[in-house]
């Protein structure tokens, strides 16, 4: 899903009208309840199954936020707490990687609109898109994400059993503490999205600047309240490794593709653990030997994510991504892009201006 559709446009066409597209967003709404004289036709719920599918080949011919938004919902349906993380995950590498050519566009016809984009993104992850679903997800044990956010700011949520949850803060801290130890696929899930979510934000505030920064909904802030109390339920120098870790983690994620094995599928038993692997994958990337530009993009991505992850107020992401962008171009463009001002003499020392000046005299010469 994280592949190029093709050389020349790696984000390929919007399929905003496409067949498939409009029956994605229709199989994505159901069907509501109709009436025909005394006749009753129940409601139907979206297939989500369906939707999925519709999704996932529509992925292959575009890049598009607003078909993930219908593909985390799908996931999410079926796949619980772990079925939207990966829809985060796979929105942060789209973001991190394809930002100037994503659908939709920022420039439609020549005006600048972030509008739409940032309209797709509140469906995502948004107080009343895909994180009000998110929110309602299990966790652990009977409590959802909501439940647990509440026990953790102090209030006492009834779970779906009926049952007051018993211990409050510190008693839920140290089981999400011992699941997140055990790699639990919900909690771990929980994790995921939260840096998921951090990486997105950070790229909208770079790309767009505060004035288009996204709300934060009712599940992120849960999300954070998790954080916060399995954190303080560890030595320090032990948060320290374990955010590392994480956000290693997190950058694997959004700068290299999903494998196929790891993508949620209606037909899923409801777990999806992609944090399991996490000290093997911090080992590797620790050993990895730079070979070529890709490898330097990552090495300046995982740079990036842990300024903006620890140290959120340095300068450095903003000159490391340039950076990044940097790399995709020739040296007339950097020069272009990093000192303007200075073409003119760049035309004149690599003989550009020289043939512009003979290409206008000769054309003057031949005129009548």
């Amino acid at each position: 899903m994280l592949a190029p559709i093709a050389d020349d446009a790696p984000c390929g066409p919007d399929l905003e009208y496409d067949e498939d597209f409009l029956q994605l967003q229709q199989s994505a709404e159901g069907r509501p309840e109709e009436q025909y004289g005394t006749t009753v036709i129940a409601a139907q719920p979206p297939d989500w199954a369906r939707v999925e599918a519709l999704a996932a080949s529509l992925f292959t011919r575009t890049k598009d936020l607003r078909v993930l938004v219908e593909l985390a919902r799908a996931w999410t349906r079926s796949c619980g707490l772990p079925g939207y993380a990966d829809a985060l995950r796979l929105a942060a590498a789209l973001v991190s990687r394809y930002w100037d050519g994503l659908h939709p566009r920022l420039d439609i016809d020549g005006v600048h609109d972030p509008m739409p984009r940032i309209n797709a993104l509140v469906e995502l992850i948004g107080p009343q898109g895909g994180a009000r679903m998110a929110r309602d997800c299990v966790l652990i044990g009977a409590l959802t994400v909501k439940d647990a956010g509440d026990v953790l700011e102090g209030r006492e949520p009834v779970a779906d059993s009926g049952a007051r949850y018993v211990g409050g803060r510190d008693s839920l801290a140290h089981e999400l503490r011992t699941a997140f130890d055990a790699h639990d696929d919900n909690v771990c899930a929980a994790f995921d999205a939260h840096d998921a979510l951090r990486t997105v934000r950070a790229m909208v505030r770079e790309h767009l600047g505060d004035e288009w920064s996204l709300e934060t909904s009712g599940f992120e802030r849960c999300l954070i309240a998790v954080k916060g109390a399995l954190d303080a339920t560890r030595p320090a120098v032990e948060v320290e490794a374990a955010d590392a870790t994480r956000i290693r983690d997190a950058v694997d994620a959004a700068t290299n593709p999903l494998p196929a094995s790891d993508m949620p599928r209606a037909s899923s038993n409801g777990s999806s653990n992609g944090s399991a692997n996490g000290s093997a994958n911090g080992s590797a990337w620790r050993d990895m030997q730079i070979s070529s530009r890709a490898d330097v993009d990552l090495g300046l991505e995982k740079m990036c994510r842990y300024f903006e992850e620890h140290e959120p107020s340095h300068p450095a992401p903003m000159f490391l991504r340039r950076a990044q962008r940097l790399l995709k171009l020739n040296f007339y463009e950097i020069i272009r892009d990093i000192a303007p001002d200075s073409l003119p003499q760049l035309d004149v020392l690599s003989g550009r201006g020289l043939e512009g000046a003979d290409a206008g005299e000769r054309r003057s010469t031949e005129s009548p």
